[in-house]
């Protein structure tokens, strides 16, 4: 269980720390206001499998390409819609404190030379 999380550039939240969270929370907006995004913020937070993102799009309904080469343009194309106003210049950062006090965070980032990075693990 999280009590605390911080998103950075990730779908619509620039930047966004919820504090206090307890077990149950509760998510209210307008359509199209980032609560979905949200939970998929904290579902690749708890995951640790790049699969993950795809999984993501597929239920968005998403389509995945056909051709899986692995070129910067497929990669940006699979992943840039997970970046705040597409922008892969700037990392995801998804981090939280649990119910024991432990960290945890994922980091979704470009490399200059074309690579995707993906560490993931406590720290």
């Amino acid at each position: 269980m999280f009590r605390s999380v911080e998103i950075k550039n990730f779908r619509c939240f620039k930047n966004v720390e919820l504090h206090d969270l307890s077990t149950v929370n509760l998510l209210v907006g307008k359509n199209g206001t980032g609560k979905t995004a949200f939970l998929e913020a904290l579902y690749l937070a708890c995951g640790g499998a790049t699969e993950l993102a795809l999984r993501i799009r597929a239920w968005r309904g998403m389509l995945m390409p056909t051709d899986l080469s692995l070129d910067r343009q497929t990669f940006e194309g699979l992943w840039s819609d997970l970046f705040f106003h597409f922008d892969l210049n700037t990392p995801i950062c998804i981090a939280g404190i649990d119910s024991h006090n432990e960290r945890r965070s994922l980091v979704i980032a470009f490399k200059e030379n074309g690579e995707l990075l993906l560490p993931v693990g406590k720290e």
